[in-house]
């Protein structure tokens, strides 16, 4: 009996969690995010409006993603460590552990350690 409250109160405390998981992928899946300006060295470089039709990427729900990358189209997989804030993607750039800094309805902010410097980059939505 015993365990059988406890394996039923962890189960009721994690549903919390797994729903905050859930709206965080949905965030995540829920458009074309296309790149606004990436900081590297110090330095932040804008996007023009030519370069955020042609620099976007898109998150699918099944784990894989498109990607434009100056008006050439690749595709790709990922996954996501909600716990550690963690976006895993795989494709043509080879597997990159990117950190989200921000997650909101119109913005994505993404840190990726390269060995020479950090990069940061921010996405967001434009009326489509």
């Amino acid at each position: 009996m015993k365990y059988l409250l406890v394996t039923t109160l962890l189960a009721i405390l994690s549903l919390p969690m797994y729903g905050q998981d859930n709206e965080k992928q949905s965030l995540l899946c829920s458009g074309k995010w296309h790149l606004d300006y990436f900081t590297f060295d110090g330095d932040t470089l804008k996007s023009t409006p030519s370069e955020l039709t042609n620099n976007w990427v898109i998150f699918h729900a099944n784990g894989t993603e498109e990607v434009m990358e100056e008006g050439e189209k690749y595709n790709g997989t990922w996954e996501a460590d909600w716990v550690n804030m963690v976006l895993k993607t795989q494709d043509r750039d080879g597997t990159v552990d990117q950190k989200i800094l921000e997650l909101h309805p119109a913005t994505l902010v993404l840190l990726v350690k390269e060995e020479y410097a950090d990069v940061v980059m921010g996405f967001k939505k434009l009326a489509e």
